[in-house]
């Protein structure tokens, strides 16, 4: 068994798309109106994973919710994250483990984690 994607219910699908293709270097994998109030995105990240983003499902924003990212290089992702406006929540911090995290949040509030190391 393996994740095939995570699904994020978000308020603004333009936004979304557009932050995980512009600044996160997903792909558009397919987009499409899944009822008369409903839209459905799917980006991908190249190497097999999927995000599902859904606008206008009456769900409510999820919080809580992190996607987790494994980074060669904090520093160079930290750089990456602020050239774009990126809020950065914590970090780059080393942890008691040997483990660097940077956490963010994407323009509809879900939560990024990027780790370096110890992994």
């Amino acid at each position: 068994m393996r994740i095939g994607f995570v699904t994020v219910h978000v308020q603004d699908l333009e936004r979304a798309i557009a932050f995980w293709r512009d600044v996160m270097g997903f792909s558009l994998a397919r987009r499409f109106q899944a009822g008369p109030a409903m839209e459905i995105a799917f980006v991908a990240d190249g190497a097999g994973h999927q995000l599902e983003f859904i606008a206008g499902s009456g769900q409510k924003v999820g919080t809580g919710v992190s996607i987790g990212f494994d980074v060669d290089d904090i520093d160079a992702a930290l750089a990456h994250l602020e050239k774009h406006g990126v809020r950065v929540t914590f970090g780059p911090q080393t942890m008691p483990s040997g483990v660097t995290l940077l956490q963010a949040v994407d323009p509809n509030g879900l939560g990024m984690t990027f780790v370096q190391g110890g992994r």
